[in-house]
């Protein structure tokens, strides 16, 4: 099925959903858009040479009690 002929099918259901069943459809599809942009900013995090080796680093300094209190931390920074 291409891409039209399911959006042509979709309108033609939702035409004939009642206006709770609208904010239904409305809730979901917001959702799902949504969802592709947090995949885009996941996708685009971990395109950032070396992130994941960091991460890790600052999680283990974090466990060995090596981190700094965020009350300590300069407000300027």
């Amino acid at each position: 099925m291409t891409t039209t002929t399911l959006k042509k099918r979709i309108n033609r259901t939702i035409k004939k959903l009642p206006k709770e069943k609208l904010q239904v459809v409305d809730d979901f599809v917001s959702y799902l858009a949504d969802r592709d942009e947090e995949n885009e900013a996941t996708k685009e995090l971990m395109a950032i040479p070396g992130l994941l080796s960091e991460l890790e680093k600052a999680q283990k300094e974090f466990k060995e009690g090596k981190g700094v209190n965020w009350r300590k931390v300069p407000k300027d920074v």
